[in-house]
């Protein structure tokens, strides 16, 4: 019921997407896309109560110049008398990918599948795919597709989409395999996302207060976990615009997914830190991350009306940009 993903820097020169996707003994399926994380352990998952029984998906990847894999443990936590967390069962696989080709980029292939379905000790199964969705190598392409990305990126922030698509287009088109077209893509699948639905607000739990797009004009979502060091600079520094946000008539929701690595009690450790005021859900199912095309965190939207008006960084969106988007004074 539960997805992983990643992607990694398969060796100096090249960067890799990874897309790793988990479906349900009922068919419900995530997936995220992740850039640019080095080879090593994953921040881990926990999958939803099966049966009874608690199961913590822990990913890991080996990249490399030569053939790249991705390993999957599912660990099973039980209860020890108080004490949660004791590992009762451990199943485990891996995936073997691809050689990376020295080109510009890869398809939207190889596809590998672990296993499948992974068998749970006296439960259904997990189905568990991955698949390289891009490579690209981290070439200069200088000054000039500097220049486009810097203006690209300004016009998305600023909330026109027709002037940041075309010129991000041709960044792409005419610096291909560059790293400066890599953060043009980047900001392209952002920029999807405006004109959709808003996310229902559809929490698996609430974790601090709650809310409804009804209770205010507009509704900055915010996407983060508190293992992700930009997370913790960009969350604090929103905390400190809450009344300046409220003026504009703008209320914040911050989405978060629970890990081994982002429990509930350290998410709430640190908003009560820095005094975060902003409601915050569990988005463990990713519908609320998917349904904004977030594949990196920390990630916000700007949901007005029912529909996505804009979508970027949110170290992005300062107070004139906001102004700018929603027509405040």
């Amino acid at each position: 019921m539960l997805l992983a993903a990643t992607s990694a820097l398969v060796s100096s020169a090249w960067a890799l997407d990874l897309h790793v996707a988990m479906t349900s003994p009922a068919g419900e399926r995530t997936a995220v896309t992740y850039h640019d994380v080095e080879s090593g352990p994953l921040p881990a998952l926990r999958l939803p109560v099966a049966n009874g029984r608690r199961w913590t998906a822990e990913f890991a990847y080996d990249g490399g110049p030569g053939v790249a894999a991705l390993k999957l443990r599912l660990v099973e936590q039980t209860m020890v008398g108080p004490f949660p967390g004791a590992v009762h069962r451990q199943l485990g696989g891996r995936i073997a990918l691809s050689t990376v080709a020295a080109s510009t980029r890869l398809p939207v292939d190889p596809q590998a599948t672990l296993p499948s379905p992974i068998s749970v000790p006296s439960g259904p199964a997990w189905v568990v795919e991955a698949k390289m969705v891009g490579a690209v190598s981290n070439g200069d392409g200088g000054v000039e597709a500097t220049k486009l990305v810097e203006m690209g990126t300004q016009a998305a922030s600023a909330g026109d989409v027709v002037t940041a698509r075309d010129v991000l287009g041709r960044a792409l088109a005419q610096f291909p395999g560059s790293r400066q077209a890599a953060a043009a893509e980047r900001v392209l699948k952002e920029l999807a996302a405006v004109g959709l639905a808003a996310p229902a607000i559809a929490p698996e739990k609430w974790i601090q207060g709650s809310l409804a797009y009804a209770d205010a004009p507009a509704t900055l979502l915010v996407y983060f976990e508190v293992w992700c060091p930009h997370c913790k600079r960009e969350i604090p520094e929103l905390a400190a615009r809450a009344e300046s946000l409220r003026a504009m008539g703008v209320q914040v929701l911050l989405v978060t997914r629970l890990s081994k690595t982002s429990t509930e009690e350290g998410t709430l450790s640190f908003l009560a830190e820095y005094g975060v005021p902003f409601a915050t859900l569990v988005d463990d199912n990713s519908r609320m991350t998917d349904a904004a095309a977030v594949s990196g965190i920390p990630a916000a939207a700007i949901a007005r009306d029912g529909v996505i008006i804009w979508r970027g960084h949110p170290a992005r969106l300062d107070d004139a940009t906001l102004r700018g988007l929603l027509g405040a004074p």
